[in-house]
């Protein structure tokens, strides 16, 4: 199964190692999911990340029931030793 068309300096080594993991991707996540349309970026704007979590998983067919957006500000470290 052929999912991109290489580039020509790549070997036969590289893309064969490169065919494999994508096989490793779709066995693990199934091949439904290669088939569906692309999500673009600007169809999120407005949305909050919860919105966002339920709109993805609802495309990706998977229960999202238990993801949950949560914000945790980074602590602002200080330069300077002194």
């Amino acid at each position: 199964m052929i999912f991109f068309k290489p580039e020509p300096n790549l070997s036969d080594g590289d893309r064969a190692r490169i065919e494999f993991q994508m096989l490793q991707v779709v066995e693990s996540v199934g091949i439904d999911r290669f088939r569906l349309p692309v999500l673009r970026m600007n169809s999120f704007q407005g949305m909050n990340p919860q919105r966002v979590i339920d709109v993805v998983g609802q495309h990706l067919s998977h229960d999202v029931r238990g993801i949950v957006h949560e914000f945790v500000p980074l602590e602002i470290q200080k330069k300077g030793g002194g």
